[in-house]
């Protein structure tokens, strides 16, 4: 009997699944990230509902996992034993630094650069992750990703930088609570996060942030010999792609491709290989 399919695709911020039954009828669902600081709150209800509504039992389910947090073999051993409880027939687990990769590069060498929650540059080669650059979280870096905007956002609010027409959309976009905790200099990571969602319909307004965003993640990670092609994938990255690819000509090299989400490049590359 053909397998069933499951992908599961893990950001900073949220998990995008897709369930491939053996017929090629498709389920598409998210949910909370399964980053490792997260799996302590991990949930299988949503899972098994998903399972239940498309009448397929997870022991007739192969499992495709990609997640931020996993580029490790311990992350990802760790993370078959999180999952273990819902018996897959089987299971992979990949870092999200070789799904850009395939999203983008496929079988070609070359370079990819994940700017989404959190930022990172990624040597690709051979079907494998040899080097990466970043990636190194919040509290030290993220230049270039969502999070960051955020930070220089609010840090420049605080700091009286903003001019009167930002100022005011920023204070218009958010709530009293939040209003208050950002007054206090008490902005939390999570809506330095959302920050970039929030201005989204005002963005304009905040190039000035955006370009020093990404030229920031240029400037801290990116080494690269002049003229190399670099791909890119991430929500930010995608929604301020004409920015980025001012700032990346700007230094010298060609932007590729630059995607959203890598979950459509991955449920072709493991469709031919699964459900044979």
């Amino acid at each position: 009997m053909l397998k069933h399919l499951l992908i599961g695709e893990s950001g900073g911020s949220k998990t995008d699944w897709v369930l491939l039954d053996n017929k090629g009828q498709t389920t598409k669902f998210s949910g909370d990230s399964l980053h490792p600081n997260n799996w302590l709150d991990f949930n299988f209800k949503k899972l098994n509902k998903q399972f239940e509504m498309a009448g397929i039992g997870s022991t007739e389910c192969h499992l495709v996992f990609y997640g931020a947090g996993c580029n490790s073999f311990e992350q990802q051993n760790a993370f078959k034993l999180l999952v273990q409880e819902l018996s897959f027939s089987e299971v992979e687990v990949h870092g999200d630094l070789l799904a850009a990769c395939l999203a983008t590069l496929g079988e070609e060498n070359g370079f990819a650069a994940i700017l989404g929650s959190g930022s990172v540059l990624i040597e690709y080669e051979n079907q494998k992750v040899v080097r990466y650059i970043g990636g190194l979280g919040r509290e030290l870096g993220d230049e270039g990703a969502g999070f960051y905007f955020g930070k220089l956002v609010s840090d420049a609010y605080l700091k009286d930088k903003l001019n009167s027409t930002q100022k005011y959309i920023l204070e218009s976009f958010l709530d009293k609570k939040q209003l208050i905790l950002l007054k206090k200099g008490s902005f939390s990571e999570e809506m330095r996060l959302e920050l970039p969602f929030l201005l989204s319909e005002k963005m304009d307004e905040f190039t000035d942030f955006h370009l020093q965003n990404f030229e920031l993640f240029f400037q801290k990670y990116v080494d690269l010999p002049k003229n190399t092609t670099i791909h890119f994938v991430g929500s930010y990255a995608y929604f301020h792609e004409s920015t980025l690819k001012q700032v990346c000509n700007a230094h010298g090299y060609h932007h590729g491709r630059i995607i959203a989400r890598p979950m459509e490049a991955l449920i072709a590359f493991n469709k031919k290989d699964i459900l044979k």
